[in-house]
Protein backbone atom coordinates (compact mmCIF):
# COMPACT_ATOMS: atom_id res chain seq x y z
CA UNK A 1 0.00 0.00 0.00
CA UNK A 2 1.24 3.40 -0.88
CA UNK A 3 1.44 6.36 1.44
CA UNK A 4 -0.31 9.64 0.79
CA UNK A 5 0.79 13.14 1.57
CA UNK A 6 -2.48 14.57 0.32
CA UNK A 7 -4.72 16.70 2.48
CA UNK A 8 -8.39 15.90 2.87
CA UNK A 9 -9.08 18.90 0.66
CA UNK A 10 -7.48 17.22 -2.34
CA UNK A 11 -9.12 14.71 -4.62
CA UNK A 12 -7.05 11.84 -3.29
CA UNK A 13 -7.68 12.37 0.39
CA UNK A 14 -10.30 9.77 1.13
CA UNK A 15 -8.73 7.24 -1.18
CA UNK A 16 -5.38 7.68 0.53
CA UNK A 17 -7.07 7.18 3.86
CA UNK A 18 -8.49 3.86 2.89
CA UNK A 19 -5.48 2.56 1.02
CA UNK A 20 -3.31 3.11 4.06
CA UNK A 21 -5.76 1.43 6.31
CA UNK A 22 -6.04 -2.32 5.92
CA UNK A 23 -2.53 -3.07 4.70
CA UNK A 24 -0.24 -1.53 7.21
CA UNK A 25 -1.37 -2.50 10.69
CA UNK A 26 -0.69 -5.78 12.42
CA UNK A 27 -3.22 -8.48 13.12
CA UNK A 28 -2.14 -9.23 16.64
CA UNK A 29 -4.65 -10.32 19.24
CA UNK A 30 -5.84 -8.02 22.02
CA UNK A 31 -6.40 -9.46 25.47
CA UNK A 32 -9.45 -7.35 26.10
CA UNK A 33 -10.81 -6.88 22.62
CA UNK A 34 -9.03 -8.16 19.56
CA UNK A 35 -9.06 -5.52 17.09
CA UNK A 36 -7.42 -6.14 11.71
CA UNK A 37 -4.29 -4.86 10.22
CA UNK A 38 -3.18 -1.19 9.83
CA UNK A 39 -4.13 -0.89 8.78
CA UNK A 40 -9.22 2.16 7.01
CA UNK A 41 -19.56 3.19 -1.02
CA UNK A 42 -22.92 1.82 -1.00
CA UNK A 43 -25.85 0.24 -2.66
CA UNK A 44 -27.69 2.39 -5.11
CA UNK A 45 -27.32 6.09 -5.58
CA UNK A 46 -30.84 6.65 -4.36
CA UNK A 47 -30.37 4.64 -1.17
CA UNK A 48 -31.14 6.70 1.93
CA UNK A 49 -28.49 6.95 4.64
CA UNK A 50 -29.48 5.65 8.04
CA UNK A 51 -28.29 7.26 11.24
CA UNK A 52 -26.91 4.87 13.86
CA UNK A 53 -28.32 4.89 17.35
CA UNK A 54 -26.88 7.87 19.20
CA UNK A 55 -25.54 6.10 22.26
CA UNK A 56 -23.95 7.82 25.22
CA UNK A 57 -20.34 7.53 23.95
CA UNK A 58 -21.24 9.85 21.06
CA UNK A 59 -20.68 12.85 23.29
CA UNK A 60 -16.94 12.13 23.31
CA UNK A 61 -16.65 12.18 19.52
CA UNK A 62 -16.12 15.32 17.49
CA UNK A 63 -19.05 16.42 15.28
CA UNK A 64 -16.96 15.48 12.22
CA UNK A 65 -16.68 11.86 13.29
CA UNK A 66 -20.33 11.66 14.35
CA UNK A 67 -21.33 12.96 10.93
CA UNK A 68 -19.20 10.31 9.23
CA UNK A 69 -20.92 7.57 11.23
CA UNK A 70 -24.32 8.94 10.29
CA UNK A 71 -23.47 8.58 6.60
CA UNK A 72 -22.64 4.89 6.65
CA UNK A 73 -24.84 2.62 4.49
CA UNK A 74 -28.32 1.52 5.47
CA UNK A 75 -28.06 -1.69 7.42
CA UNK A 76 -24.41 -1.08 8.32
CA UNK A 77 -24.54 1.36 11.25
CA UNK A 78 -21.61 1.72 13.62
CA UNK A 79 -22.31 2.96 17.14
CA UNK A 80 -20.08 5.51 18.78
CA UNK A 81 -18.77 2.99 21.29
CA UNK A 82 -17.31 1.00 18.39
CA UNK A 83 -15.03 3.87 17.44
CA UNK A 84 -11.92 5.13 19.23
CA UNK A 85 -10.14 8.35 18.33
CA UNK A 86 -6.37 8.16 18.83
CA UNK A 87 -5.18 11.65 19.69
CA UNK A 88 -1.53 10.79 20.39
CA UNK A 89 -0.43 8.06 18.01
CA UNK A 90 3.10 7.77 19.47
CA UNK A 91 1.75 7.08 22.95
CA UNK A 92 -0.85 4.71 21.54
CA UNK A 93 1.74 2.63 19.66
CA UNK A 94 4.11 2.48 22.59
CA UNK A 95 1.39 1.25 24.94
CA UNK A 96 -0.02 -1.16 22.38
CA UNK A 97 3.32 -2.87 21.80
CA UNK A 98 3.97 -3.05 25.53
CA UNK A 99 0.65 -4.81 26.00
CA UNK A 100 1.35 -7.24 23.17
CA UNK A 101 4.73 -8.80 23.85
CA UNK A 102 3.93 -11.56 21.33
CA UNK A 103 4.50 -9.11 18.47
CA UNK A 104 7.98 -9.53 17.06
CA UNK A 105 10.16 -7.49 14.72
CA UNK A 106 13.35 -8.81 13.09
CA UNK A 107 15.11 -5.48 13.61
CA UNK A 108 14.70 -1.98 14.96
CA UNK A 109 14.48 -0.73 11.38
CA UNK A 110 11.49 -2.95 10.66
CA UNK A 111 9.74 -1.78 13.79
CA UNK A 112 10.38 1.86 12.90
CA UNK A 113 9.14 1.26 9.37
CA UNK A 114 5.92 -0.33 10.63
CA UNK A 115 5.34 2.44 13.15
CA UNK A 116 5.89 5.01 10.43
CA UNK A 117 3.16 3.51 8.30
CA UNK A 118 0.80 3.39 11.25
CA UNK A 119 1.39 7.04 12.02
CA UNK A 120 0.59 8.00 8.43
CA UNK A 121 -2.69 6.09 8.44
CA UNK A 122 -5.99 7.89 8.82
CA UNK A 123 -8.00 4.98 10.25
CA UNK A 124 -7.30 1.36 11.16
CA UNK A 125 -8.43 -1.77 12.98
CA UNK A 126 -6.58 -4.68 14.58
CA UNK A 127 -7.23 -8.39 14.17
CA UNK A 128 -10.46 -8.04 12.20
CA UNK A 129 -12.33 -6.78 15.25
CA UNK A 130 -13.81 -3.59 16.60
CA UNK A 131 -13.07 -0.91 17.59
CA UNK A 132 -12.31 1.15 14.52
CA UNK A 133 -9.48 3.55 15.35
CA UNK A 134 -9.31 7.03 13.84
CA UNK A 135 -5.98 8.85 13.81
CA UNK A 136 -7.33 12.10 15.21
CA UNK A 137 -4.21 14.16 14.50
CA UNK A 138 -4.72 13.59 10.77
CA UNK A 139 -8.00 15.47 10.91
CA UNK A 140 -7.03 18.41 13.09
CA UNK A 141 -7.89 21.10 10.54
CA UNK A 142 -10.99 19.33 9.25
CA UNK A 143 -12.36 18.91 12.78
CA UNK A 144 -12.08 22.62 13.45
CA UNK A 145 -13.65 23.59 10.13
CA UNK A 146 -16.58 21.21 10.60
CA UNK A 147 -17.25 22.63 14.07
CA UNK A 148 -17.94 26.04 12.55
CA UNK A 149 -21.21 24.68 11.20
CA UNK A 150 -20.74 26.50 7.91
CA UNK A 151 -22.55 24.87 5.00
CA UNK A 152 -19.44 24.91 2.81
CA UNK A 153 -17.77 22.39 5.15
CA UNK A 154 -20.71 19.98 5.55
CA UNK A 155 -19.15 17.60 3.03
CA UNK A 156 -16.23 16.82 5.34
CA UNK A 157 -18.29 14.35 7.38
CA UNK A 158 -19.51 12.39 4.35
CA UNK A 159 -15.95 12.47 2.96
CA UNK A 160 -14.72 10.45 5.93
CA UNK A 161 -17.61 7.95 5.82
CA UNK A 162 -16.18 5.83 2.97
CA UNK A 163 -12.98 5.25 4.96
CA UNK A 164 -15.05 4.03 7.90
CA UNK A 165 -17.03 1.77 5.56
CA UNK A 166 -13.69 0.29 4.50
CA UNK A 167 -12.67 -0.33 8.08
CA UNK A 168 -16.10 -1.73 8.92
CA UNK A 169 -15.46 -4.58 6.49
CA UNK A 170 -12.29 -5.49 8.38
CA UNK A 171 -13.88 -5.01 11.81
CA UNK A 172 -16.57 -7.53 10.83
CA UNK A 173 -13.95 -10.13 10.02
CA UNK A 174 -13.08 -9.83 6.32
CA UNK A 175 -9.32 -9.38 5.68
CA UNK A 176 -9.58 -8.74 1.94
CA UNK A 177 -8.57 -5.27 0.85
CA UNK A 178 -10.42 -5.69 -2.42
CA UNK A 179 -13.68 -6.22 -0.53
CA UNK A 180 -13.03 -3.26 1.78
CA UNK A 181 -12.12 -0.98 -1.13
CA UNK A 182 -15.28 -2.05 -2.94
CA UNK A 183 -17.44 -1.18 0.06
CA UNK A 184 -15.69 2.17 0.22
CA UNK A 185 -16.31 2.84 -3.45
CA UNK A 186 -20.00 1.93 -3.27
CA UNK A 187 -20.60 4.34 -0.42
CA UNK A 188 -18.64 7.12 -2.08
CA UNK A 189 -20.65 6.77 -5.27
CA UNK A 190 -23.90 6.83 -3.31
CA UNK A 191 -22.88 9.95 -1.41
CA UNK A 192 -21.76 11.66 -4.60
CA UNK A 193 -25.07 10.82 -6.29
CA UNK A 194 -26.95 12.12 -3.26
CA UNK A 195 -24.97 15.39 -3.49
CA UNK A 196 -23.56 14.89 -0.02
CA UNK A 197 -19.98 14.45 -1.22
CA UNK A 198 -18.59 16.68 -4.01
CA UNK A 199 -17.07 14.46 -6.69
CA UNK A 200 -13.95 16.64 -6.83
CA UNK A 201 -13.09 15.55 -3.30
CA UNK A 202 -13.07 11.82 -4.05
CA UNK A 203 -10.91 10.17 -6.71
CA UNK A 204 -13.13 7.32 -7.88
CA UNK A 205 -10.65 6.33 -10.60
CA UNK A 206 -7.79 5.90 -8.15
CA UNK A 207 -9.95 3.74 -5.91
CA UNK A 208 -10.94 1.51 -8.81
CA UNK A 209 -7.24 0.99 -9.49
CA UNK A 210 -6.69 0.20 -5.80
CA UNK A 211 -9.35 -2.52 -6.00
CA UNK A 212 -7.63 -4.20 -8.95
CA UNK A 213 -4.20 -3.93 -7.29
CA UNK A 214 -5.60 -5.48 -4.10
CA UNK A 215 -7.10 -8.36 -6.04
CA UNK A 216 -3.73 -9.03 -7.68
CA UNK A 217 -1.92 -9.03 -4.32
CA UNK A 218 -4.51 -11.31 -2.73
CA UNK A 219 -4.05 -13.84 -5.52
CA UNK A 220 -0.33 -14.03 -4.79
CA UNK A 221 -0.51 -13.91 -0.98
CA UNK A 222 -3.86 -14.44 0.76
CA UNK A 223 -4.08 -12.20 3.87
CA UNK A 224 -4.79 -15.12 6.19
CA UNK A 225 -1.37 -16.60 5.34
CA UNK A 226 0.44 -13.76 7.08
CA UNK A 227 1.64 -14.08 10.64
CA UNK A 228 -0.25 -12.02 13.19
CA UNK A 229 2.87 -11.94 15.34
CA UNK A 230 5.00 -10.50 12.55
CA UNK A 231 3.18 -7.36 11.34
CA UNK A 232 6.30 -6.14 9.55
CA UNK A 233 5.71 -8.81 6.89
CA UNK A 234 2.75 -6.75 5.70
CA UNK A 235 5.22 -4.15 4.46
CA UNK A 236 7.13 -6.53 2.16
Amino acid sequence: MRRSTANLFTALVVVATVRLVAQLLPQERSASRPAEGLIGKTRQASTAMEKPKQDEPCSRLDPLFRSALEHLPVGEPVTCNQVEVVEEIDVFLREYLLQHAEISFPSADKRNEWEGFVKESYAFTFNLRFPIYINGAKYKTERELFKTGLAKWHWLGPALAPALAHELVHAKGDPLESVAHTAELKLALALIAARKLPSEHFDVGALRIAIEEAKARETIEPPHARSAKQPWKRLE
